[in-house]
């Protein structure tokens, strides 16, 4: 519409959230836990990224 086209891009960055995973319970439900047993909870994982580009204008 303004008739300018995108050059070489300039900058790239990146913003990145991850979020820690939850850590099991202490106290009597590791004292009750079998030694065998895997330390793994089920569920999802969710990652949010953000990511912004800055191109010079070429005319």
């Amino acid at each position: 519409a303004i008739g300018a086209k995108p050059g070489k891009i300039l900058e790239i960055s990146e913003n990145t959230f991850t979020p820690q995973p939850v850590s099991m319970a202490r106290g009597k439900m590791m004292m009750e836990a079998r030694s065998d047993a895997v330390p793994v909870q089920g569920g999802e994982n969710t990652y949010t990224v953000s990511v912004q580009a800055v191109w010079e204008i070429l005319q």
